[in-house]
Order: C-alpha cells, then sequence, then structure tokens
C-alpha cells in the first residue's frame, strides 16, 4: 500500500495573486456582476497576451459575486467613483497598464444548472481613464460583457459609450489545482 502511495506524486498550483502596477501610466478597471450572475459568481484571471501568457502582474484577479460574499475580502475597492447602492461583494477593481491591452478569462456561474460560461477577452483601456466591465450570463454558455468609460459630472456618473470588449476564439484556461 505505501509502494501506491509513494509512486503518485501531485503538485498543488494555485494562480499567483494580481500585483497593480504603480498609478502612473495606468487605467482603472471595474468587474462587476449583473443580474443573472448576483446569485452565483465570477472568477477573474489576467494574462500577458491573446497567446495566453502569463502577466508580469500575476495571473488571478479575483472573485465576485454571491457566493463569495461571506469570504474575507479586502482590497476590493482602489475608490473608483460608483454608485453608493453597489453591494462590495459583486465588483472588484484594480489598475492596469494603459494603452495596452488587457486580456482577461474569466468563469461564471450563475447559481443554477446551465448557466454557466467560460470566455477570454480583450480591450485596450487608456492610461488615466476609468471603465467598468459589466459581466452577464445570456443563456447556455454564453458570457455577455459590456465596457463603459466611467465620467464624472456634476450630476453623478455618465457610462460614456461602449468600449470594445473582444471575445477571443481562445479560452485562456487557470491552471488546475492538482496537476498529475
Amino acid at each position: 500500500m505505501l509502494a501506491l502511495v509513494q509512486g503518485c506524486t501531485t503538485t498543488a498550483t494555485s494562480p499567483s495573486p494580481y500585483k497593480q502596477p504603480d498609478d502612473s501610466g495606468t487605467a482603472s478597471v471595474r468587474f462587476r456582476v449583473a443580474r443573472a450572475i448576483q446569485d452565483g459568481g465570477v472568477t477573474l484571471y489576467n494574462y500577458g497576451d491573446e497567446s495566453c501568457a502569463p502577466s508580469p502582474h500575476g495571473r488571478f484577479i479575483d472573485s465576485i459575486g454571491v457566493d463569495k460574499a461571506f469570504v474575507s475580502r479586502t482590497n476590493q475597492s482602489i475608490g473608483m467613483i460608483s454608485p453608493e447602492s453597489y453591494p462590495k461583494h459583486l465588483f472588484v477593481e484594480r489598475r492596469f497598464i494603459g494603452s495596452k491591452p488587457l486580456v482577461f478569462s474569466m468563469i461564471a456561474n450563475a447559481g443554477g444548472p446551465g448557466f454557466f460560461c467560460h470566455s477570454t477577452y480583450k480591450f485596450s483601456p487608456v492610461s488615466g481613464r476609468l471603465y467598468e466591465v459589466a459581466i452577464d450570463i445570456v443563456g447556455y454558455n454564453n458570457c455577455h460583457v459590456r465596457v463603459h468609460e466611467l465620467i464624472q459630472t456634476p450630476s453623478g456618473i455618465e457610462y460614456r459609450g461602449e468600449a470594445t470588449a473582444k471575445q477571443l476564439p481562445k479560452f485562456c484556461e487557470p491552471p488546475t489545482l492538482f496537476s498529475w
């Protein structure tokens, strides 16, 4: 029996946590779950490029959603403008290098059978600007992402235009917990 156990090895891996770059030359991005996903959750990963190369800033951005509501979480906000009604467990904000494509993967679960999706997206945030990425599931395995620039106005927050977020044909898969 001991020989069988010794012959099998596992390597526990977890993605490296995302480390935000300093403020210079960065864009601020809020990832927010929308509608159906509020009862489930989303896990977000960062990549260096479309080939799924590792990012020099780390891979694991964060997990958000109701299934994460009771997990002790800190630093989900970097002080971006937002409606006060946003529950803290439904969003996460991070700084990314501006004027360079941001490649991120998401694994989303709406909390029910058949409502799961995973996709990889790319968009290029501009340095010094604020963005919100709204994540939703529309039907079976169909992720939907909307990106808006956020502008502070005297009357509140303006969600300006929809920035282009391109869904990539390849899903950048995060590492598994156990690699055999």
